[in-house]
């Protein structure tokens, strides 16, 4: 059974002036084997893009309204079979636990990763 997206909005981040890429890294550490992370994000990150394509990720994306945007990354059926967690013989571990950070604000996110250039100038460095 495929498990639904994991559904990350930053927009309360990118709104308050922060850096959500390591909430988002840190969201994509988190996906069980084969899950997609649905991003929603105050304007297309196409940095991110080339980014998690390196992590094995595919994604499609779509302006939502207001200049806001949707994407889902989904990860490829070989970046899938290497996000099982495994124990030092190379064994799928069984005590995997995933973590969810729904319930945090904005600010309790990005906990003083704001920055004076902004978000996007940021993520493009990462290409």
């Amino acid at each position: 059974m495929t498990q639904a997206p994991h559904q990350l909005d930053v927009r309360p981040i990118l709104r308050a002036g922060g850096e959500p890429f390591t909430v988002i890294m840190d969201a994509v550490r988190g996906l069980g084997s084969g899950q997609a992370l649905r991003l929603l994000a105050t304007f297309e990150p196409v940095p991110l893009y080339s980014v998690l394509a390196k992590k094995g990720f595919e994604h499609a994306a779509r302006e939502i309204g207001g200049g806001d945007w949707e994407v889902t990354f989904t990860p490829t059926a070989a970046a899938a079979a290497s996000r099982q967690p495994r124990d030092r013989s190379g064994r799928c571990r069984q005590d995997h636990h995933d973590h969810d950070n729904k319930g945090l604000s904005g600010d309790e996110l990005s906990q003083g990763r704001r920055g004076r250039s902004g978000a996007i100038r940021r993520w493009s460095s990462l290409g």
